[in-house]
């Protein structure tokens, strides 16, 4: 029984040695430069305008902060996921959103890209009792430029659409600017 156990224990860490081997293999210093495959993180600045749609209110001032954590399937692919945080400001209100979700970018030529995303939506408002939660769902295109050869940059312009409870839908337009580490 001994025996069963240390096998047992030898097998599960040799498992985890080969996990962590397989991961380690997308290490930065065993990539090629200006790569997108493997493990990417990244961090970027907007603004723009949040539109509630049903007319109710004025149009809002937009400023965002975006952090990411993705992985590049391909030269052409990454899937992300990007947790935005808004601060939207009138005359009239205050408030904020915070968007986790998933986003697909491809890359159709060079860095020009599209890329999609859905995700929560998660707002509160000085004039709202509580916390808000709806859905989100976006589009954009942007382009990424490499200025180091695992650093890039990249400039986006986004919209989002948010159906929210108890709330009117919203839609943002956003400018981003932002940098990544492949």
């Amino acid at each position: 029984m001994k025996n069963i156990n240390k096998i047992k224990t030898i097998f599960a860490t040799f498992m985890i040695v080969a996990g962590f081997m397989a991961i380690s293999s997308n290490a930065a210093a065993l990539k090629p430069a200006y790569s997108r495959k493997g493990i990417f993180t990244g961090f970027g600045l907007g603004g723009g305008i949040s539109l509630p749609l049903e007319g109710t209110l004025d149009p809002l001032g937009d400023i965002a902060l975006n952090l990411q954590l993705g992985i590049g399937a391909s030269e052409r692919v990454t899937v992300a996921l990007d947790i935005d945080s808004h601060l939207d400001i009138n005359n009239d209100i205050f408030g904020g959103l915070i968007v986790p979700g998933p986003t697909v970018t491809v890359f159709i030529i060079k860095g020009f890209n599209i890329h999609a995303s859905i995700g929560a939506a998660i707002t509160f408002w000085e004039n709202l009792d509580g916390v808000k939660i709806g859905m989100d769902a976006g589009i954009g295109v942007g382009y990424e430029i490499w200025f180091k050869t695992k650093w890039a940059a990249y400039f986006n312009i986004d919209a989002d659409y948010m159906l929210i409870n108890e709330f009117p839908d919203l839609m943002t337009i956003n400018f981003w600017m932002g940098l990544r580490y492949y």
